[in-house]
């Protein structure tokens, strides 16, 4: 995946701090119920939650860092359901998150474009790739890359990383 990045402008990166890296991270032990990080990772569930929890705030934070608007603070990550309402020019926006081993998939929803971000949870490094609209990420994504199981999910894989737009 990094091949294909490193040949396109990127907009933005930022690394995460490591006081909301801490913050984050207490976080998502406590929506396991665990005491601590040592005994989630006894947990093969819970860190892979704990990871994709990380993931997607990460995410979030930098997209909110990158626009210098707050659409949510920290301590809102402590509800286990919460989820930031994203909006561009009165258009609403999901934040794509996905590491930089795999390709982006595209989740059928509601809104009107992508923000795409490539993290790297070891480092806290978040690379803000660009933008597309939702009927070209529709276009361009390809379902058969999906696994079933993601398919009611998410509409497909995008894997032509160079249409993206500049945000």
């Amino acid at each position: 995946m990094i091949r294909e990045l490193l040949g396109l402008p990127i907009y933005y990166k930022t690394k995460i701090s490591q006081t909301e890296f801490k913050t984050l991270q207490g976080y998502a032990v406590d929506h396991l119920g665990v005491k601590n990080i040592y005994a989630l990772r006894d947990k093969f569930e819970g860190e892979r939650y704990y990871n994709q929890f990380l993931q997607r705030s990460f995410a979030e934070l930098a997209f909110q860092n990158y626009i210098g608007e707050s659409f949510f603070q920290l301590e809102e990550k402590s509800n286990k359901d919460f989820k930031p309402d994203f909006a561009l020019d009165n258009k609403k926006v999901e934040v794509i998150d996905c590491s930089f081993e795999e390709y982006p998939k595209i989740p059928a929803g509601d809104y009107d474009s992508l923000i795409f971000c490539f993290v790297n949870l070891s480092s806290r490094d978040v690379w803000i790739a660009g933008s597309l609209d939702r009927d070209t990420a529709m276009k361009e994504s390809n379902q058969n890359l999906l696994s079933p199981m993601f398919r009611k999910s998410f509409h497909g894989v995008l894997k032509n990383l160079t249409i993206l737009e500049a945000i």
